[in-house]
């Protein structure tokens, strides 16, 4: 699977943006704290999902944040 990394838009942790992000959008990201130190601070995508999807997914997380 490919995977994307964004950076977290505010200074709260990963895992705590993620929360937020999931209960408020319904999209799920994987904190980059998960896959160690080194990733605090990001987020990861999976892009195994339907083009379609995208714009969906982009929509929900803009109305979230």
């Amino acid at each position: 699977t490919l995977y994307l990394w964004f950076r977290i838009p505010t200074s709260e942790p990963a895992e705590e943006f993620c929360r937020r992000l999931l209960l408020g959008s319904g999209v799920v990201l994987l904190p980059g704290s998960a896959m160690g130190r080194g990733g605090e601070g990001f987020v990861r995508a999976s892009l195994a999902i339907e083009p379609e999807e995208y714009e969906e997914a982009g929509r929900r997380i803009r109305e979230a944040l």
